[in-house]
């Protein structure tokens, strides 16, 4: 991806994302789309995953979505430190959806790494986490992550369906 593909590579994406979700989710997602941006190497590389998931949570909440000229202009702005941008639902309501667009960058690299990809072009993905009690055949809810309540109830009976598995 070069500086001048941004917006169309960054629309190529959002579609794609929209994809997985059509595939997976059973909700509709809107196409009022509106952006956060969440800077990977502010969460705890400690942290578990439902840890990590809800402090994300957490400081996303508080943050004021922007529109997709401000998104284009900052992986503009940014372009030549990125090394991975990958864009996910945060929440999707009926008439507004808010994709996080979480970077990583090349600045934020281990240095003998960043001497392979320094010149490299930022890669771009979009991605739809699942939850670890999906059944392969049925559809998931698109804010699970955000802690809907039927997320908490299928955790917590996957949980308790599966509490001896791991025991010894």
């Amino acid at each position: 991806m070069e500086r001048e593909e941004i917006p169309l590579k960054f629309r190529e994406a959002i579609l794609n994302l929209l994809r997985l979700a059509e595939l997976y989710c059973w909700n509709k997602v809107s196409l009022n789309i509106q952006y956060i941006l969440s800077d990977s190497s502010e969460m705890k590389e400690e942290l578990s995953g439902s840890e990590k998931r809800r402090l994300q949570n957490r400081i996303n909440s508080k943050k004021i979505p922007i529109d997709f000229e401000k998104a284009i202009k900052f992986l503009r702005d940014e372009f030549s430190d990125l090394y991975d941008v990958n864009l996910y639902i945060f929440k999707s309501k009926k008439k507004s959806t808010i994709v996080d667009i979480r970077y990583f960058k090349k600045s934020n690299l281990d240095v003998d790494f960043l001497q392979t990809v320094k010149d490299n072009s930022p890669m771009l993905h979009s991605k739809l986490p699942l939850p670890i009690y999906r059944n392969d055949f049925k559809k998931i809810n698109v804010n699970w992550e955000s802690g809907s309540l039927d997320h908490y109830l299928k955790e917590l009976i996957h949980n308790f369906k599966n509490r001896n598995k791991f025991k010894r």
